[in-house]
């Protein structure tokens, strides 16, 4: 499957995992220096098997460009601190967005 991973070192595991068994096309994350909220260790993972590395904000053309150019067949979302917007007009979009606890709660790791 090719994936789209949104997130940090949090759910490292989740990433490495998805990794090893999907077609991972780029990786968003943020740079925190805050406890679990580092991206370090997912980056390298992602740049020793070439994948993009993206520190921005995804934008709606490229959510559209994913799903409609390069195959993409699913958002893989774990403890992202941005809003992810997807256009209306994508039909094809599926996305899974997992956090360490209850929201709206229990945001982040507290």
């Amino acid at each position: 499957m090719n994936i789209v991973y949104f997130g940090s070192d949090v759910h490292y595991e989740s990433f490495r995992y998805l990794l090893e068994n999907h077609n991972i096309l780029a990786l968003y994350t943020y740079h925190n220096d805050e406890d679990y909220f580092t991206e370090y260790q997912i980056v390298k993972a992602a740049k020793e098997k070439n994948i993009p590395v993206h520190y921005d904000e995804i934008s709606e053309e490229d959510t559209t460009r994913y799903f409609t150019e390069y195959g993409c067949e699913l958002f893989f979302v774990a403890e992202y601190d941005r809003i992810i917007k997807i256009p209306e007009t994508l039909d094809n979009f599926y996305g899974v967005n997992v956090h360490l606890s209850m929201l709206p709660v229990g945001r982040s790791y507290y």
